[in-house]
């Protein structure tokens, strides 16, 4: 009885240390898992980040190839192409929002010019430019336009200057 006693008290303890370690491997099975699967968790945040850098990368590229495709075309005297600002990055947007305004004013201004000059060309000595310029295009309207004035004051001094002669022959071939 004693020994069966002992026996059961050691079977007892022997299935006490497999409940023991059976939870033990239980907890190291479930730490494994929860360690693998915050490792996949963080390798799919890791991804979707370089995703996003290279989508970056790929935009800034666009974008690159675009400014210079546009200001290299202004550099050779065509101002009517702009920069695209369907993109996804607001910094860029304002930046190319910046550009295509300055290109348009200086299209602007450029045209007015243009237009002015080549009036100029017809004989058209009343052309000015107008609106309302700033800075050096401003400067250029108003040396223009001063330029007009003396030429066309100029002009008809010339002129004047021609009737007085003929008045002055016509009045010499009377008299004599």
């Amino acid at each position: 009885f004693i020994e069966n006693a002992r026996r059961t008290r050691e079977l007892t303890a022997q299935m006490a240390d497999a409940e023991e370690l059976e939870k033990a491997r239980a907890a190291a099975e479930k730490d494994r898992a929860a360690r693998h699967a915050a490792e996949a968790k963080a390798e799919r945040e890791r991804e979707k980040v370089a995703e996003a850098e290279r989508a970056r990368m790929r935009t800034l590229e666009a974008f690159q190839a675009d400014m210079k495709d546009v200001i290299g075309k202004a550099a050779a005297g065509s101002l009517s192409d702009r920069l695209g600002i369907d993109i996804a990055d607001e910094n860029l947007i304002g930046l190319a929002t910046s550009v295509n305004d300055l290109l348009q004013s200086v299209e602007e201004n450029i045209s007015q010019l243009l237009e002015n000059t080549s009036a100029l060309a017809d004989g058209q000595l009343d052309t000015r430019i107008g609106g309302a310029p700033e800075g050096d295009f401003l400067r250029l309207k108003n040396d223009f336009n001063a330029s007009l004035q003396k030429l066309a004051g100029s002009m008809q001094e010339i002129t004047q200057s021609g009737f007085k002669v003929s008045s002055s022959s016509s009045e010499l071939e009377q008299a004599a």
